[in-house]
């Protein structure tokens, strides 16, 4: 992980670590929204930062309080996939890079349903 966010109940940051870059907050807004609403932890798929235009993955975990209904607040992890999954997918066996990157890549977008 890269970065952690703590986000209160109503969604907004409250901490960002670090520091350097608010950007990130804004763009798993979604994620931290389903993860307040449904208290369940949520992987949030690749996504593309505004500035830089680095791609990421985030998991973000809701915070339960015993005694409160609902969460408290979520924590998010920007995971960046060019440190922690593409070393994985270079390791598998293929007989070249783009056959091992295509068995993962493939997806269906919601407006290709």
């Amino acid at each position: 992980y890269d970065r952690l966010l703590i986000f209160d109940a109503a969604g907004g940051l409250a901490l960002a670590l670090p520091t350097q870059d608010s950007l990130s907050a804004a763009e798993m807004a979604a994620g931290v929204a389903e993860a307040l609403k449904t208290g369940r932890p949520v992987l949030q798929d690749f996504y593309q930062e505004v500035a830089g235009g680095r791609f990421y993955l985030a998991l973000i975990v809701p915070v339960m309080n015993e005694g409160r209904p609902g969460p408290s607040g979520a924590v998010a992890l920007r995971i960046d996939p060019e440190v922690t999954l593409m070393p994985f997918i270079e390791q598998w066996p293929a007989e070249r890079t783009s056959e091992r990157f295509a068995s993962l890549s493939a997806r269906t977008e919601p407006e290709q349903r």
